[in-house]
């Protein structure tokens, strides 16, 4: 389940280290099913953008796991 963004860790808040990632969907135009699926950084604002054919939860998932299976060691740390 997710988290509301009010509860999260004051170092989150502030910026103060790198790693906090927030996620969010974009969707397409009316009548469209592709959305763009955002991560965002908190501190160094750095941009993660993928296109998701259908706005499901399916989907992230798959985003996301093709995140982890290309970027492994840093999904390690």
């Amino acid at each position: 389940m997710a988290r509301s963004i009010e509860d999260r860790a004051e170092e989150v808040n502030n910026r103060v280290e790198y790693g906090h990632w927030e996620g969010d969907c974009v969707k397409g135009p009316l009548g469209t099913r592709t959305s763009l699926f955002t991560l965002t950084e908190r501190k160094s604002l750095e941009e993660i953008i993928i296109k998701l054919e259908q706005t499901t939860q399916e989907e992230v998932q798959k985003a996301l796991d093709g995140l982890e299976k290309k970027y492994r060691a840093e999904f390690e740390l």
